[in-house]
């Protein structure tokens, strides 16, 4: 899977993470199972 992003979006996803102590691919991916529990697929 490709994920484009903008420049903003990209730079959001880098910093945040780091301050959390976690990578993008953590963030991105807990973002995708947030979205798909809210739609009941789980």
């Amino acid at each position: 899977m490709t994920l484009r992003l903008d420049a903003d979006e990209h730079q959001a996803l880098r910093d945040q993470p780091a301050a959390e102590g976690a990578s993008m691919q953590d963030v991105a991916r807990r973002a995708i199972r947030e979205y798909v529990a809210r739609r009941g697929h789980e």
